[in-house]
């Protein structure tokens, strides 16, 4: 799979070349390809995990919690709920719920969502508005290699619809622009706390 990469010298972020993005047809094909649901113990395993790291551990149970681009299996929404957070689950592409939108949160988890997104600016944008004041952001995906060959060979990049790659540089710069303290930054759990009220 040959595509072209841009490298940001400001950010670090490593983005795909809006040219060779897939259609949005070919990425819900894509993520049909997954298979994730509560069948998969491993996966279940990895999300409970996840929660437990980042939400159960500094949110209250009672607290608000969004599963933000949950796919067609929100697992996560629901072991928030079996862990007594008030949770909701969003999808742009299975589950685009208005509902889910209009509300604020304590904690919103991206898992393995980031890398798919193809304008970093908007989805921090969006993310914050959706946050209360310090309100957790916690997203799962691996940041990238220091350098060109080793971000050609950067498993993330086999994915075709993967198309943005963030370093700690890159998380730092965003945590600074939109307005978050980097709580956690340890490949691949980022931790963002919400540093100011309303936007």
């Amino acid at each position: 799979m040959q595509r072209r990469y841009r490298w940001c010298l400001s950010c670090d972020l490593v983005s795909v070349h809006p040219g060779d993005i897939v259609s949005r047809k070919s990425e819900t094909a894509r993520y049909l390809e997954h298979d994730n649901g509560f069948h998969q113990p491993g996966y279940v395993e990895m999300l409970s995990r996840l929660l437990d790291r980042t939400v159960t551990s500094r949110i209250p149970s009672g607290g608000k919690v969004l599963d933000y681009g949950c796919g067609y299996a929100p697992v996560l929404a629901e072991l928030a709920r079996r862990r007594g957070y008030d949770a909701a689950a969003w999808d742009p592409y299975f589950l685009n719920s208005a509902d889910a939108l209009a509300r604020r949160y304590h904690a919103v988890v991206a898992c393995e969502v980031v890398e798919h997104v193809a304008k970093p600016a908007a989805l921090f944008e969006h993310v914050a508005s959706l946050l209360e004041p310090y309100g957790l952001l916690a997203v799962r995906s691996s940041l990238h290699p220091p350098g060109w060959d080793e971000f050609l060979d950067f498993w993330y990049t086999w994915d075709r619809t993967h198309v943005s790659f963030y370093s700690e540089q890159t998380v730092r710069y965003c945590a600074d622009r939109f307005g978050f303290d980097v709580e956690h930054l340890h490949n691949p759990v980022w931790l963002l706390r919400r540093a100011k009220g309303e936007a």
